[in-house]
């Protein structure tokens, strides 16, 4: 929406909220089971079939990362990740499924619960882009930030790789937008 229409966003502040619909409850299920393992039997076959697709995904992922990039130091849920322009202003924020920290790299994981797997990728790589620059402005010892959009449902996955070298360019862009 930012890039497609600012407008929008500036007016959305002042709309008034209105209830989830069906496939945000959903989605929020599905996360809620694979992330914080609650609600899980309450889910049905199908859905569960996401939450362990998802917790598989981040096993074998984390078990080929160890491999690389050594042991994994810190591993957060549902973590907000703020991001500063290049005036160290607050210009927005996310929230990450999870956070994996290396020794050289942050991983960031994103479940996609949508049942066609559908990743868009205009929308999927501005998410990516938003969280890896707030990953290398949160852990400034760390090199890369890796983002990981991953939709069970067709075991897409969506990867923006971010190295620190070109981390001004897009904290550049995130201000402009």
């Amino acid at each position: 929406r930012f890039d497609r229409c600012p407008g929008s966003v500036a007016l959305g502040k002042h709309a008034p909220s209105s209830p989830a619909g069906a496939g945000a409850e959903r989605g929020t299920r599905i996360h809620a089971a694979a992330l914080l393992d609650e609600g899980y039997d309450q889910l049905d076959d199908f859905d569960r079939r996401f939450a362990d697709k998802y917790r598989a995904f981040v096993k074998e992922t984390d078990r080929i990362l160890s491999d690389v990039h050594g042991d994994l130091v810190e591993s957060l849920t549902e973590e907000r990740l703020v991001v500063y322009g290049t005036g160290m202003e607050f210009v927005t924020f996310g929230t990450a499924d999870e956070i994996h920290v290396y020794q050289d790299r942050v991983v960031i994981f994103d479940l996609k619960t949508h049942p066609t797997g559908e990743l868009p990728e205009h929308l999927t790589m501005c998410q990516g882009i938003v969280y890896a620059v707030g990953a290398l402005q949160r852990w400034p010892d760390v090199w890369d930030a890796t983002f990981i959009a991953y939709a069970p449902a067709t075991d897409a996955e969506f990867v923006f790789d971010l190295h620190r070298d070109d981390l001004n360019q897009y904290e550049e862009w995130i201000g402009t937008v």
